[in-house]
């Protein structure tokens, strides 16, 4: 069993305190969930699930209430600083992802 314990990124910290984010832990290929890590005045919000291996791979939930869509966006290792704008764009109606196949 790996015990290894992951938490955020040291340089991603001052951005979770700015943004009134919990400070989270887990272990290797445990998904954390993180809840709601924004929301907007008009219904729009982000939710976000971290699993480390122990690289950080994401998953959002991003509802659009302009569009009122629902957007799953999973994403490669990095901090959540790295998508963290992208999911707040889709989730303000900023930016719209299609899937065209």
């Amino acid at each position: 069993m790996n015990l290894n314990i992951n938490h955020p990124y040291d340089w991603e910290i001052e951005f979770y305190q700015k943004n009134d984010l919990p400070y989270w832990e887990t272990y290797d290929q445990e998904e954390k969930d993180l809840g709601r890590i924004y929301q907007s005045d008009n219904g729009s919000y982000v939710e976000a699930k971290v699993t480390c291996m122990p690289a950080q791979f994401w998953k959002f939930n991003i509802f659009c209430s302009e569009r009122n869509e629902t957007t799953e966006l999973s994403t490669g290792s990095g901090g959540l600083t790295d998508f963290y704008n992208i999911a707040v764009m889709i989730a303000d109606g900023m930016l719209v992802v299609k899937n065209i196949s």
